[in-house]
């Protein structure tokens, strides 16, 4: 209980139930830089909780990555496997 903390969030890995901060890199760099080349074509409605928000849904859900992300990192810096 003392080392307890909530790491919501985040993607599943395919068919994986668990949460790798590994496999995370990868897909957020793919889908920061599919935004970056064509920014206009990325909508804001797709059925996300966060549609219709004013943001392009392809960022909120980068933001719910990145969030899991953080909270998976420990104050001296170093992350959670999983």
């Amino acid at each position: 209980p003392a080392t307890a903390r909530d790491l919501s969030g985040g993607w599943w890995d395919a068919g994986d139930y668990n949460k790798y901060t590994t496999f995370a890199t990868k897909a957020v760099h793919q889908l920061l830089d599919a935004y970056e080349q064509k920014p206009t074509i990325w909508t804001d409605d797709l059925n996300l909780p966060e549609s219709g928000n004013g943001i392009p849904d392809i960022l909120d859900e980068l933001k719910w990555e990145l969030d899991w992300l953080r909270k998976m990192q420990n104050p001296d810096g170093s992350a959670i496997l999983k």
